[in-house]
């Protein structure tokens, strides 16, 4: 393979495990400019007469880059129609069996003078085939644990009263030791201390459990022991339902899409191949589950007000707000969007009209900051948006910046991602010996929550008396930091609302993950993708700094996390908008 490389310049050689710094900033600028034409394409097949709602539930339709690759591989495209077009490739190298496909077939066709080469071997290949075998063992092991942690008889005890159902995400690390003295949900942070007595007594969870199979029957047993009321989806979802929800790729396979164009490419061939390759994955599973849930509360002679969704946009709420609108009409659907994400590369989290056309967003988007409000209806305008309290975030108006002159002290919040991960490290690593020289610098690592240190210690860093690896909560360290580095989390905003400027690493090869909504002051962070913009950077921030040219914080604060009040929650929870 690198043979073939060697015989090229690399403006003539598109290769997607290594693109230049210059290739990948026009591969993000083109991935910005088509998301508008990729939508596009989705809204065409939602339109077809008769298509089931299960097909919008599939990972095509998710729009969800963490899960579905259709998004990446239409922002390839994209980007290849372009190389070819404005200069001679010659040479195109990927590491995707069903893009390579399409393109030879594509490169064909128009009688190009273009090499590809598919960068995987046969054993990939044969691993590309196995994965919805995989997907399947795999999902039918969260059926096995969620049977046997099931207790029907548990949905005999919720109160018959008109209930506020809430629904939240409980994390695999979460620590069951901790949970069954005093819980506290990770994303409506001491919400039931904003309302009164009465209002606490309505309030029920709903909870998701992402990140794979866990021991659910220990878990369940200490939800249904807490004060605060639980509804375990399990405790009343039927055979039934699981059947349902299980045969539904077996439904999904003869449904295949005919024709789907996306620029010069018809995307069909990769459409279907996705639809096969991720047909078993617990996500559609769940998204099925879910839907079927709120016609089993409504058996179960449940009356829910309203329901308040922890809202990312993914297959999970969509089928749970198109469950809960078919089960109760009458009641309203909020959708929660507690956190400031990655629009630019989680596509998935500005709904589309398409998606609303088809009973799949919520009556209201609530968002925690004003400024937030427009960039949510890029893809729909008619969408409701209203600004809530910023649950997560309380503790951004009760925390002051520690200044320390000794040092200048650079956070590394690394992603979940681990190639991107490494990449930061890689760029960190390359910019020591020039920061060596302007400050006293100090950096420190702390990775993601989901992952360990050790994953990560054997990285070799320079300067390592310099350099260490952190543990502990994020604010902990970065009211102490003079620059965050870090890409695709809130973080990022959490950092600026505490007057700490951030440098947005650009992952090599591929689609940028910026956080920061375009409406905050430029003087706040850049964006860096070699070593050298970063050292400029961290220049331009000493410089600041030593001119006391510091970040309006409260500002920030007021426009992106709006302090829980009793007001603000009572508003939320009664939907007086």
């Amino acid at each position: 393979m690198r043979f073939y490389k060697a015989m090229h310049t690399d403006n003539n050689v598109l290769d997607f495990q290594n693109l230049s710094v210059e290739q990948t900033k026009e591969f993000n600028k083109l991935a910005d400019m088509n998301r508008q034409e990729f939508n596009k394409i989705l809204s065409s097949i939602s339109s077809i007469e008769n298509t089931p709602i299960e097909f919008f539930l599939s990972s095509i339709m998710s729009r969800e880059p963490e899960f579905s690759p259709l998004f990446e591989r239409c922002c390839k495209l994209a980007f290849i129609k372009h190389q070819i077009v404005n200069r001679e490739v010659n040479l195109i190298i990927l590491k995707d069996y069903p893009l390579y496909k399409l393109l030879k077939k594509y490169i064909s066709h128009n009688n190009l003078k273009i090499q590809i080469l598919n960068d995987q071997n046969i054993l990939n290949i044969i691993q590309y085939y196995l994965f919805p075998v995989k997907n399947l063992i795999r999902s039918i092991s969260f059926l096995l644990l969620m049977l046997i942690a099931r207790n029907s008889s548990e949905s005999k005890k919720l109160s018959e009263d008109e209930i506020i159902l809430i629904s939240t995400h409980i994390l695999k690390d979460i620590d069951l030791n901790k949970l069954q003295h005093n819980y506290i949900d990770r994303n409506f942070a001491h919400l039931v201390n904003y309302v009164d007595h009465k209002e606490k007594g309505k309030i029920a969870f709903i909870p998701q459990f992402p990140g794979g199979p866990r021991p659910y029957r220990k878990l369940f047993k200490i939800l249904r022991g807490l004060d605060q009321k639980f509804i375990i989806k399990a405790d009343y979802l039927k055979l039934k339902d699981y059947f349902y929800a299980y045969s539904y790729p077996f439904k999904l396979l003869p449904y295949r899409v005919r024709e789907a164009r996306f620029l010069d490419f018809d995307i069909a061939s990769i459409m279907n191949s996705e639809l096969w390759n991720l047909c078993f994955d617990y996500k559609t599973i769940e998204s099925l589950l879910n839907l079927r849930i709120s016609k089993r509360l409504r058996q179960n002679r449940i009356s829910i007000k309203i329901l308040i969704d922890w809202y990312e946009n993914q297959l999970s709420s969509k089928g749970l707000i198109y469950g809960f609108k078919k089960a109760y009409p009458e009641s309203k659907v909020i959708g929660y969007q507690g956190i400031i994400d990655s629009a630019s590369y989680r596509i998935n989290i500005r709904p589309t009209k398409y998606e609303r056309d088809n009973s799949l967003t919520p009556d209201i988007i609530a968002v925690i900051g004003d400024s937030l409000i427009q960039q949510v209806k890029e893809f729909d305008k008619n969408i409701k948006v209203v600004s809530s309290p910023a649950f997560r975030y309380h503790y951004l108006w009760d925390r002051e910046r520690k200044i320390n002159n000794d040092h200048f002290t650079i956070l590394v919040a690394l992603p979940i991602f681990h190639e991107q991960a490494e990449n930061i490290l890689e760029i960190i690593n390359q910019s020591l010996n020039s920061i060596k020289k302007i400050a006293n610098y100090l950096v420190l690592i702390k990775t993601h929550p989901t992952q360990k240190i050790d994953r990560f210690k054997s990285f070799r860093l320079q300067e390592k008396s310099r350099v260490n690896f952190v543990d502990g909560d994020f604010i902990n360290h970065i009211e102490s930091a003079d620059l965050l580095v870090s890409s695709a989390s809130t973080t990022c905003m959490e950092a600026i609302a505490l007057g700490v400027p951030v440098a947005i690493i650009g992952a090599k090869c591929h689609i940028l993950q910026n956080p920061i909504p375009s409406n905050v002051n430029n003087d706040y962070w850049q964006i860096c993708y070699t070593d050298d913009e970063l050292v400029q950077f961290i220049q331009t921030v000493i410089l600041n700094k030593k001119n006391n040219q510091l970040i309006d914080r409260n500002a920030v604060r007021r426009n992106y996390f709006i302090m829980p009040e009793k007001e603000n929650v009572n508003r939320l929870l009664n939907l007086d908008v």
